[in-house]
């Protein structure tokens, strides 16, 4: 799994706007191949700051995508941003839901869903844990953490 995450600066009478400007793109972005997540939320503490997340099932899915932005028009006009802050790409080995369950359940329901494959069926990859079939077992099945 490959996770970016990222802030971005704009002028604070802008932010909502910058935002609104970039749904598209988020859009675009989400029903890429290998997206899980992707969101541009504001800051909540800095008035002019965008807060940039996104999720990919592999780093070949993420490749794939930046690949195809690259070749693309800018997405953000020069005179909206004043500081791109950071962004940084992560390469995570495991996920594990924060909750400290001890159930296996399979990974990336959420992309097998989208390519229209059963969330049930078994994972490639049996040590990541998916956090929202956690929660579905718990309120369906009553499951309940071991700690």
């Amino acid at each position: 799994m490959i996770i970016v995450t990222g802030t971005i600066d704009v002028a604070p009478a802008r932010r909502e706007a910058f935002i609104r400007d970039q749904l598209d793109r988020i859009r675009e972005t989400r029903n890429a191949k290998g997206c899980l997540t992707c969101a541009y939320s504001p800051d909540p503490l800095e008035p002019g700051r965008v807060l940039l997340i996104e999720r990919w099932a592999s780093q070949e899915d993420f490749d794939a995508h930046v690949a195809v932005a690259q070749a693309c028009c800018p997405a953000v006009p020069s005179d909206v941003v004043t500081n791109v802050v950071s962004v940084s790409v992560y390469d995570v080995a495991k996920e594990r839901w924060l909750g400290g369950w001890d159930l296996d359940f399979p990974s990336g329901s959420a992309l097998l869903a989208k390519q229209g494959r059963s969330p049930m069926a078994p994972s490639p990859d049996p040590d990541v844990w998916s956090a929202p079939l956690r929660r579905w077992a718990t309120s369906a099945l009553g499951i309940h953490s071991t700690r």
